[in-house]
């Protein structure tokens, strides 16, 4: 029974599906990486073939070596059997040619296996079957190394890769778009990591992975058997499909081998294409031997799960199914009260989110009221300068003016009345000049003009010579500057 079971997985390891199979939601957080913090999870390796940092939110890897790609897992021994894995991964400029990386999942510890989603720069992808002996390209037909082109949804540089699995079946997301589903009945759980090409430097984002409570919860070997009894049951009907395929096939080239035997001659080109028929007839029927040999054997497998399960049911170990059933009807219900109070949060941050876009509006119509408040001081400032400016330039013309007035105009103005000589001749008695001989008087006069004792003319009358009057000096008019009215 191991042996038919180990060659139906050899010959069916994978089952490509046109839709998206798996609509199990994944609720809990079983990892969250975001590589904010270096530390010891990852590996810090600086050789010739490989440079592993962790920095700034993100896992920088560099394959040095051109010629073979390597795998990166974390030092932590995490294993993952259903969920849901996120992931985005950076293209870098590197020393390859080509830049290839992509995610591991599903990697046994001992290295017998592991699947690798893998992306270029090429905006393409393929999935590949990782095992002791190589790997087998699981996409593209055995065409072009198994990569298929995805322009609509891939980018150049940047890109996320999401994958969901349960009961065996996977489905791939390339940046949030559906890009195919596939099945793998021999590899149930497994490790998570990265895949580095030849020459290629990339960075991981993050590393997010959702898992089933449920499941978490019940993985025994009764859910095992379980799950393993309905992937079988599905892969069952799957390689009845394909064998109708077949057997149509066949038909179709029987056909063509009757149209070309009754046609049969000397033509060579004929001939050949005869034998290619008969040739590639003979494979087709062996495949569709082995295909029905298997059948037998997984529906033997089937019978036997089924009445395994039917024990358990029966006697006492059906109380187990019946716990885990009341254990799920509970967490179910704790999932619905939690769902209700995340609306409700996500309600209340709703309106919190509004009252803070109002509060910033009105700060922002503040805070331009009293830019425009301060470009008004600023202006009044300016037009005060410039009129303390003017009046200062008022009073330095001002200044100069007086400064220019002529000496002999202020000497005169300071000099002191000339005394009354009337009221003088009346204060102390008639003046003694007029007492004076004609002798005296002409000896006074010479004094004056600073010859004693050279005679002059006698005065007429007898009277002192009148003093010579002073040159009036004119007076500068002052320019009183115009009035100036400033606003």
């Amino acid at each position: 029974m191991k042996k038919n079971r180990l060659l139906l997985f050899s010959l069916l390891q994978f089952s490509m599906l046109g839709a998206q199979q798996v609509t199990k939601d994944f609720p809990k957080l079983q990892w969250d990486e975001d590589f904010n913090l270096a530390n010891e999870k990852w590996p810090q390796t600086y050789n010739s073939d490989n440079f592993f940092l962790v920095q700034n939110g993100s896992f920088d890897m560099q394959r040095t070596n051109t010629k073979t790609g390597t795998f990166v897992f974390p030092s932590e021994d995490k294993t993952f059997g259903y969920f849901e894995v996120r992931s985005r991964l950076v293209f870098r400029e590197g020393p390859g040619t080509q830049r290839v990386a992509g995610l591991v999942i599903q990697a046994q510890a001992d290295g017998s296996g592991a699947l690798v989603i893998e992306l270029n720069d090429k905006y393409q992808y393929r999935v590949r079957r990782m095992t002791r002996d190589g790997s087998v390209n699981l996409t593209g037909g055995g065409e072009n190394e198994g990569w298929i082109k995805a322009k609509r949804f891939l980018n150049k540089d940047g890109n996320t890769i999401v994958v969901k699995t349960y009961e065996k079946v996977y489905d791939l997301y390339l940046n949030d778009q559906y890009a195919i589903t596939f099945t793998e009945i021999e590899l149930s759980q497994g490790k998570i990591g990265f895949y580095v090409g030849p020459g290629t430097k990339v960075s991981a984002e993050y590393v997010k992975v959702m898992g089933d409570e449920n499941f978490t919860m019940v993985s025994s070997d009764v859910q095992n058997q379980a799950a393993e009894s309905l992937t079988l049951q599905q892969i069952i009907v799957r390689l009845k499909e394909t064998i109708n395929k077949k057997d149509k096939r066949i038909a179709e080239l029987e056909a063509e081998v009757r149209r070309l035997g009754s046609g049969r001659g000397n033509d060579t080109l004929t001939q050949r294409k005869l034998q290619e028929a008969d040739k590639r007839n003979f494979e087709l029927v062996r495949q569709i031997d082995k295909y029905r040999t298997d059948l037998d054997a997984t529906k033997a497998k089937t019978a036997e799960l089924e009445q395994f399960r039917n024990q358990i049911r029966e006697n006492e170990n059906g109380d187990i199914v019946i716990n885990l059933t009341n254990i799920n009807t509970r967490q179910r219900q704790q999932l619905e009260k939690l769902e209700q109070v995340k609306r409700q949060l996500e309600s209340e941050s709703t309106e919190l989110k509004a009252e803070r876009l109002r509060l910033i509006q009105e700060n922002e119509r503040f805070r331009m009221s009293g830019f425009e408040k301060d470009e008004e001081i600023r202006l009044l400032k300016r037009r005060l300068a410039v009129k303390d400016s003017m009046l200062q330039d008022l009073f330095q013309r001002g200044n100069n003016v007086y400064s220019e007035k002529p000496k002999e105009t202020v000497q005169r103005q300071e000099e002191p009345p000339k005394p009354d000589r009337k009221k003088r001749k009346e204060e102390t008695g008639p003046d003694q000049s007029e007492q004076l001989s004609a002798d005296e008087i002409r000896r006074l006069q010479e004094q004056e003009r600073g010859t004693p004792g050279k005679p002059s003319d006698p005065l007429p009358s007898g009277k002192l010579p009148k003093p010579k009057k002073e040159k009036k000096v004119k007076k500068e008019k002052v320019i009183i500057p115009e009035t100036i009215i400033i606003d």
